[in-house]
């Protein structure tokens, strides 16, 4: 029961987390209220909800910044980003390195 909450959440993770995501609809799938939804996922991932989703995002874009020269804003916005300073701040947090400057690593 626990591992299909869990896999229920991962896969609709991996379906929707370039859109706007609320945890109301992740907790509906598993049948939860916001607030348990939370503890729970926090419980089971040492991680909230909302983290998890910018990693997901930020794996995206990264791998698209590697391996295509697509403009970096499309990029940002293409894995779920509102704003290119909120994607600039989140992948710099996590990467330890601006978006510029991780491409240009890997141009090389």
């Amino acid at each position: 029961m626990e591992r299909e909450k869990i896999n229920n959440i991962t896969a609709y993770l991996l379906d929707h987390f370039k859109e706007p995501l609320c945890i109301e609809q992740a907790a509906q799938l598993v049948h939860l209220s916001p607030s348990a939804f939370c503890r729970y996922f926090k419980k089971i991932t040492r991680r909230t909800f909302i983290e998890t989703v910018v990693d997901y995002r930020i794996d995206y874009a990264a791998r698209h910044l590697r391996n295509t020269d697509m403009p970096i804003a499309h990029i940002a916005f293409d894995s779920g980003f509102a704003d290119m300073s909120n994607f600039y701040r989140a992948f710099k947090k996590r990467k330890n390195l601006s978006p510029l400057t991780y491409r240009k690593i890997f141009l090389k």
